[in-house]
């Protein structure tokens, strides 16, 4: 999870990998903050249109991981809220977009954006991203988040937030989002706050697969859903066992390194195997009998 480490670790010093390999000039740059294991880059990556120059989250495992999974991208393992700035700057190499999904420990106070410091340990960590945004400002901004930060304090923090960002010269607009309608074999939603400083508006893109459920976030206007009566042309969602119905049946204690052969792969199972033949952390705990 991006992010976590804020919650649950203290900060452990500071370590700092360098790129492993020269950027692109042709690409858009990024700069990923509480970044995790830097899923959300390595998704903006896929498109082939851009290229993460940094990344920085407060845990050396996930960074470590980040590290490998971001050849282009300084990784630093600090806290976000004291590294400096300035040395920030120096390795994030003028981000056209930052993305981040900060925990949400909701606003330490809801007060006006102007009156916020870099290095304030009053700050919440929502705030912190968006005084990193407001320090390099970047063309574009994308900000993930719960959907639960959509009632929080009523409502209050999100109001704060989409006006810190504007108070900083940006167009904002959100969506709540269900990865189950874009093949996604999860239901699994999210809060997205995408900002640009050009005044362009943003185009969202459209449900992919059709999913009957209830959003946690209701049936506000701004969260992305499928209408029963008109989207049922869509594709049907991706479900648990077209994901992974590939893999072996396994008693408790055993372990297996390879796929099934007798199954033809799903379109997805297909997509996320790429072609490997071998199998990882497919275990099962060696529960004894009285815990079966």
């Amino acid at each position: 999870v991006a992010g976590e480490g804020y919650l649950t670790s203290k900060p452990d010093g500071e370590m700092i990998l360098a790129r492993q390999r020269n950027l692109a000039s042709t690409k858009l740059r990024m700069l990923d903050v509480f970044a995790g294991a830097g899923g959300l880059s390595y998704g903006f990556e896929l498109t082939d249109l851009f290229q993460t120059t940094c990344g920085i989250d407060l845990l050396p495992a996930k960074i470590r991981t980040f590290h490998n999974n971001h050849p282009h991208a300084v990784a630093i393992a600090a806290d976000v809220r004291t590294f400096p700035i300035k040395r920030l700057r120096s390795y994030a190499e003028n981000p056209d977009i930052i993305v981040g999904g900060p925990p949400c420990q909701g606003f330490s106070s809801i007060r006006p954006f102007r009156n916020l410091t870099v290095g304030d340990r009053r700050n919440s960590l929502l705030e912190e991203f968006l005084l990193v945004v407001s320090e390099f400002r970047p063309k574009w901004f994308l900000f993930e988040n719960v959907v639960g930060l959509l009632t929080h304090r009523r409502g209050a923090a999100l109001e704060a937030l989409i006006a810190g960002f504007k108070d900083i010269g940006y167009t904002v607009d959100w969506r709540g989002i269900n990865a189950a309608l874009f093949g996604v074999p999860q239901n699994r939603e999210r809060l997205f706050i995408v900002g640009n400083s050009a005044g362009q508006a943003f185009r969202w893109p459209e449900p992919t697969h059709y999913a009957e459920y209830r959003s946690m976030a209701g049936s506000r206007q701004e969260v992305i859903s499928v209408r029963p009566l008109l989207d049922r042309g869509l594709r049907e969602i991706v479900t648990v066992m077209d994901a992974i119905h590939d893999l072996p049946l396994l008693e408790a204690g055993q372990e297996s390194l390879h796929y099934r052969t007798d199954v033809e792969l799903t379109e997805y199972e297909s997509h996320m195997r790429d072609g490997s033949s071998r199998l990882t952390l497919h275990s099962a705990t060696a529960h004894s009998n009285e815990m079966l």
